[in-house]
């Protein structure tokens, strides 16, 4: 009796050539007969033996990028994930990295950015553990390409940088040509964006400093006024820290608001710098900035600006009415040029119009000191003179009870 066959034989005997399919299907596609190539395909993915041939995940990859051509997207998007899910069980890493390039493809026209985005990325670090500079070589032009519809210009100027340094390591002229005039055009991007950033900073601060005008105008108290003042300074600019000193009369320099610095640190020897570019400010009139106190010649003697680690440092004089009152100090211990000319500006319009501000309200406090002063007097004189006048009603009274009995002795009969 013969030995009886296995039902997974049997199958793998009855079922149609898988691999003259998909050779024919390959064929096909190079000379151009897609819609052929795309049937044999599906033949032969139909065909597949219970043992799946080694390079299913490429048969799948084909048919993908095949559908892809003829603009069946979804369907095209399905065999791709297929030969990818299939390329990676199979530990192919050069055919994963190939098909989600092409998975790339498929979800950028369908405006799945991230998506695209996604596959890429995972098709470099493919690339990275199975090297193929060509490959890599497209990954990243792509990368750069969707990164750049993405606005993310950064990583697109990256991405074609590495790609330009690859297509000249692998001596491929026209490459290079092209490669650098796209780096050179997203860098110019980026200017752009730079300086359009820069002028809708510049727009939020100018509308900030509208806001902060028309409460400084409207606020009479002088501690709450200090302390707007010394918030609206630090937002706009950036600072880290800061402090308002104002002069009082011909006493020391009085600190009258901080922020991130207590009362009693600046007292300490180390913030001596701080206090002496204060005291410039003031006594000069000329506002005093450093966008690196660390390399800044004027200040290389000075052991504060080691002890402080200051980098960005500003400081612009509070002028009321052609008098200085005091000035205002602003740094940033760990970042350099944070303020620009055009932050300068907008601090020096913001002291000019909060000093006036305070000289404002300091003359109102000082009226409505002199007018409760006034009224205190003008109390105390009232109670003097209604004491006064009581005291001269008694002795009216007393003046009148005598000359009544006066007159009564004198008039009455001699008692005999």
């Amino acid at each position: 009796m013969p030995e009886t066959e296995s039902v997974s034989s049997i199958m793998r005997r009855m079922a149609p050539d898988y691999r003259r399919l998909a050779v024919e299907a390959l064929a096909a596609q190079r000379q151009g007969r897609l819609k052929e190539a795309a049937a044999r395909y599906l033949e032969a993915l139909a065909s597949v033996p219970a043992e799946e041939p080694e390079d299913l995940d490429s048969t799948c990859g084909n048919l993908g990028s095949l559908l892809y051509d003829l603009g069946d997207l979804p369907q095209a998007e399905v065999h791709l994930r297929k030969g990818i899910s299939l390329a990676r069980r199979a530990a192919h890493a050069g055919t994963e990295a190939a098909l989600q390039r092409y998975l790339a493809r498929v979800t950028r026209d369908q405006g799945r950015l991230k998506e695209s985005l996604q596959a890429l990325e995972r098709s470099e670090r493919l690339l990275r553990d199975a090297p193929d500079d060509a490959s890599l070589l497209s990954t990243l032009s792509l990368i750069s390409e969707l990164a750049e519809r993405a606005n993310d210009l950064e990583r697109a100027e990256s991405a074609a940088a590495r790609a330009l340094d690859l297509a000249a390591a692998l001596g491929k002229p026209e490459r290079v040509a092209e490669l650098r005039r796209r780096v050179q055009e997203i860098r110019e991007l980026l200017l752009a964006r730079g300086d359009r950033e820069a002028l809708w900073e510049e727009v939020r601060n100018l509308r900030r400093l509208q806001q902060v005008n028309a409460a400084l105008n409207s606020e009479l108290d002088i501690q709450r006024l200090l302390n707007l003042i010394m918030d609206a300074a630090v937002e706009i600019a950036g600072a880290e820290r800061g402090f308002l000193i104002l002069l009082e009369g011909a006493g020391p320099l009085q600190i009258a608001a901080a922020r991130n610095i207590a009362q009693e640190d600046l007292q300490r020897p180390e913030f001596r710098f701080s206090r002496s570019i204060a005291q410039r400010a003031i006594e000069t009139g000329e506002a005093v900035r450093a966008d690196d106190a660390q390399s800044d010649a004027r200040f290389q003697s000075s052991e504060s600006v080691k002890d402080l680690r200051l980098r960005s440092v500003f400081c612009v004089p509070f002028r009321a009415k052609g008098r200085i009152i005091g000035a205002l100090y602003l740094d940033h211990p760990f970042r350099k040029d944070v303020f620009r000319p055009s932050i300068q500006r907008m601090l020096e319009g913001l002291c000019d119009q909060a000093a006036i501000a305070l000289s404002n309200a300091r003359l109102l406090s000082e009226r409505l000191e002199r007018q409760r002063a006034l009224e205190g007097s003008n109390r105390r004189l009232s109670h003097e003179v209604a004491r006064l006048q009581e005291s001269l009603d008694e002795e009216r009274k007393a003046w009148a009870l005598k000359h009544a009995y006066e007159r009564i002795i004198t008039r009455a009969p001699v008692m005999r």
